[in-house]
């Protein structure tokens, strides 16, 4: 599945599993970044890496031109 640029940018983006303290143990969750150093745009974490690509995708509602 497909990333679309950053919404706030326009630079490319990058999915990641984060490790999180879970009141059973550990638990992976997933969330969405901007590539772009000091760039504040992200998802929140989501518990699919689908879920987390799918909120990007609706933030990033326009094309870098």
């Amino acid at each position: 599945m497909a990333l679309k640029p950053c919404p706030l940018c326009g630079h490319s983006a990058h999915a990641e599993c984060v490790l999180i303290e879970a009141f059973g143990g550990m638990a992976e969750v997933w969330r969405v970044s901007c590539n772009r150093v000091g760039c504040p745009a992200k998802t929140l974490l989501f518990d699919t890496l689908k879920e987390a690509i799918d909120a990007w995708n609706a933030k990033a509602k326009h094309e870098p031109k």
